[in-house]
């Protein structure tokens, strides 16, 4: 094979890295980052992580492996990199990645090792302010469902003559609200996960946040309530032996399901719809 024909091979390998197609280890192109005369930088998976860059490197001159050399001298940054890359929620951290592995290539390891240390670096820290993050979000929930509920365990053990027996429907409603609390609380502890915040906002908006959707469980609670003391909707619990445990029940369920409310509003509409056209 003479240095023409090489040159050709060389060439063609680089222009095939683009998006749509196959590499050389059979993996489909989603994004390209970075592409010169000797190599290209790209990605192999679709959702555009950091685990999903790819180098290829094509020397103009075989005999010069300075390309490839300064790409090995980084490869340990590298790979910490792509071993914490699932810590890595915003995708601009891969295009800072891929700038990086351009600048080792070009220009020698010492520069690209710190950049490399510094996106890790960065990584951490957002990481740690997610987590810390959603703890605060919890706690704000836990704090609200404490409150309410250490209250209504009072009045439900001591029994208040002036609240118990002259003022029923507050009674009712402190349970209640009480109930849809804690199915507040279970229901953010299961979709943690699926929490975020605007990045540079800080941790304590988690906070904030937590209360905010306990007080909405809350909301949901009176409304649930109204709607069977009504007769609106679930009306067989008001002829009940004991209706308060169906209330309690159905706050529950209003403060851990998010489409019940939805759900309920929409059989109002229904019902007064018939109701209309009759």
């Amino acid at each position: 094979m003479n240095d023409s024909e090489r040159e050709t091979i060389r060439v063609e390998k680089l222009k095939n890295i683009s998006i749509g197609n196959i590499d050389q280890s059979g993996r489909k192109i989603y994004d390209v980052y970075a592409r010169s005369g000797e190599f290209v930088i790209y990605s192999v998976q679709e959702s555009g992580t950091i685990q999903g860059i790819a180098v290829i490197i094509e020397e103009e001159k075989p005999d010069d492996q300075e390309p490839t050399n300064n790409y090995q001298e980084i490869k340990g940054e590298f790979d910490k990199l792509k071993s914490a890359s699932y810590k890595a929620m915003d995708k601009s951290y891969t295009a800072r990645v891929a700038h990086a592995l351009s600048v080792a290539i070009l220009n020698g390891p010492e520069k690209a090792k710190t950049l490399l240390n510094e996106i890790h670096l960065d990584i951490e820290n957002a990481y740690k302010e997610l987590v810390f993050g959603k703890l605060l979000y919890i706690t704000g929930a836990f704090l609200i469902a404490m409150l309410f509920s250490m209250l209504s365990i009072y009045l439900y053990f001591t029994q208040p003559e002036m609240i118990v027996k002259e003022r029923v429907t507050l009674y009712h409603l402190m349970l209640v609200s009480s109930m849809a609390t804690l199915g507040g609380l279970i229901s953010i502890s299961r979709s943690i996960s699926k929490i975020s915040i605007d990045k540079g906002l800080g941790k304590w908006p988690y906070f904030v946040y937590g209360i905010e959707r306990n007080i909405f469980s809350i909301l949901g609670g009176v409304f649930i309530f109204f709607l069977i003391k009504s007769n609106l909707l679930f009306g067989f619990i008001n002829s009940l032996e004991n209706p308060l445990y169906g209330f309690m029940t159905f706050g529950f369920l209003s403060g851990f399901s998010e489409t019940l409310i939805p759900n309920a509003l929409k059989n109002l509409e229904k019902s007064a719809r018939k109701k209309s056209d009759s």
